[in-house]
């Protein structure tokens, strides 16, 4: 069996607190940390449904849902990051983390 080690990667998240179920549309409407509003629909949440505390993260312009204990294992905050970055895309708050 082949083992495998992931490179190290930056990217922008940010902890997710609250969800709401868009049922007409088969879709959950998730809050995050900075207060911003995202829509995660089936392909997203096909495998995994989300919890408060999970995190929404970007990177290189894709986003997905990390659980929480799988996200604190893999990322550690950035050095010298207070926690509350800026996203290069479109300039909204988000926190920072690394692998």
């Amino acid at each position: 069996m082949a083992k495998y080690q992931a490179n190290p990667v930056i990217v922008d998240a940010f902890q997710i607190t609250g969800i709401e179920v868009q049922s007409f549309e088969n879709k959950l409407q998730i809050t995050t940390e900075d207060g911003n509003i995202h829509i995660a629909d089936r392909a997203m949440t096909g495998q995994y449904t989300p919890k408060k505390g999970d995190y929404w993260v970007h990177l290189d312009g894709y986003e997905t849902i990390i659980p929480r204990d799988v996200f604190q294992r893999k990322y550690s905050l950035l050095a010298g990051s207070s926690g509350q970055g800026q996203d290069m895309k479109d300039g909204t708050p988000v926190g920072k983390a690394k692998s």
